[in-house]
């Protein structure tokens, strides 16, 4: 069996949340809400969910490193999260950044 390597493949890692990638996170989940999930949700349904103004790196970092998160990057980059409890279930998700 010859099997061929597709360069063209992104690589896709995941590895545990930290602290250099509340930023990207929050940007993720920010796009996944306001972009991904726009053509479900009203404006208004949006803006509650996403509070883009009220929304504090520290307070998102604090989050993000209670719940266990997890991050998927791709080539090195983050594209998305979740969150894993006590017993391994999944308990969110963040989107694809664009």
């Amino acid at each position: 069996m010859d099997l061929k390597t597709n360069t063209n493949v992104p690589v896709v890692a995941i590895r545990p949340y930290r602290l250099a990638d509340a930023a990207d996170t929050m940007a993720v989940f920010l796009a996944a809400v306001t972009e991904t999930a726009a053509a479900d949700y009203s404006p208004e349904q949006i803006q509650a969910w996403a509070r883009p103004e009220a929304r504090e790196l520290s307070t998102w970092h604090a989050a993000m490193h209670e719940r266990n998160s997890y991050v998927a990057t791709v080539d090195g980059e983050p594209a998305g999260f979740s969150d894993v409890d006590s017993q391994g279930y999944i308990e969110s998700n963040g989107g694809q950044k664009n």
